[in-house]
């Protein structure tokens, strides 16, 4: 069996636990493969397109952090900086720090909801996971800001003082995004396409801005509700604004990753 079939094979067996369908891209050196298997669409009969359009999740928050850290190669941020000095407005705790807020170790209560240590849920906006994802389900073409999302989860108590422990929270990375927007004076979606879209000639790749559609090609997603399979591939994702919102292909995500790695986006010390 050669390495490519076993590749095929490994994307195989995920389908075979559940998964619909999965799409794989692997860069070794020269060398490319891309692979899939299960199926691009319930009651279909054809696989996932190789370079179909998907939405990247939380993968997302690289390129988030890629295009903060590029300003602060060229000083028009500091790592230290507090966050409230750039976004007075906001009302933030003045020892926030960029550095806190790339770290996840502000504090700040995550809008999508917190579980507690004593197990107490506190909610947020809905999202596709958790207790309030039939709400997302029902509401998922609605729209919303990023400053609100932010008011959200300034209404709730932090979860520690900035910088003493640590908590995945998707407000941090919608600051990042209010951030960057304040510095460079321009829409994220414009600084994301000049500095590492466009240099790196990814195509497929798109902050899609509240937009409910993915470009041709592209599989099918599925929220399982009550044993019901809801097509949820249309949706407006501005309920996860930059922490989670990007359409993206595995191609373009592996020619990112490389070219993050190797020095193209940013200097070797910021690439940690």
């Amino acid at each position: 069996m050669t390495s490519n079939d076993r590749l095929q094979r490994a994307i195989e067996d995920v389908v075979e636990t559940g998964f619909v369908g999965v799409t794989l891209h692997v860069r070794e050196g020269q060398h490319t493969w891309s692979g899939s298997a299960g199926l691009a669409e319930l009651g279909g009969t054809d696989r996932p397109p190789l370079d179909g359009h998907v939405r990247i999740g939380s993968n997302t928050k690289t390129f988030t952090a890629a295009l903060v850290l590029q300003l602060v190669a060229e000083g028009g941020l500091g790592l230290d900086d507090p966050a409230a000095d750039h976004l007075p407005a906001l009302g933030l705790d003045g020892r926030i720090t960029v550095r806190m807020l790339l770290q996840h170790t502000s504090g700040l209560f995550n809008f999508t909801g917190e579980v507690l240590p004593d197990g107490t849920l506190v909610p947020g906006t809905p999202a596709p996971y958790g207790p309030r994802a039939r709400a997302w389900v029902d509401d998922r073409f609605g729209r919303h800001q990023p400053e609100d999302l932010v008011r959200q989860a300034l209404a709730n108590p932090a979860r520690f003082e900035p910088g003493t422990d640590w908590s995945y929270s998707n407000t941090n990375y919608v600051l990042l995004r209010l951030l960057i927007e304040h510095v460079t004076g321009n829409p994220l979606t414009e600084e994301l396409r000049r500095r590492i879209l466009g240099p790196l000639g990814l195509t497929g790749t798109s902050i899609p801005d509240g937009s409910p559609d993915l470009p041709e090609p592209h599989p099918h997603a599925y929220y399982r509700l009550d044993d019901q399979a809801i097509d949820i591939t249309r949706h407006d994702p501005s309920w996860i604004s930059t922490g989670g919102d990007m359409i993206s292909t595995t191609r373009d995500l592996a020619v990112f990753v490389s070219a993050l790695l190797d020095g193209r986006l940013l200097p070797y010390e910021l690439v940690a």
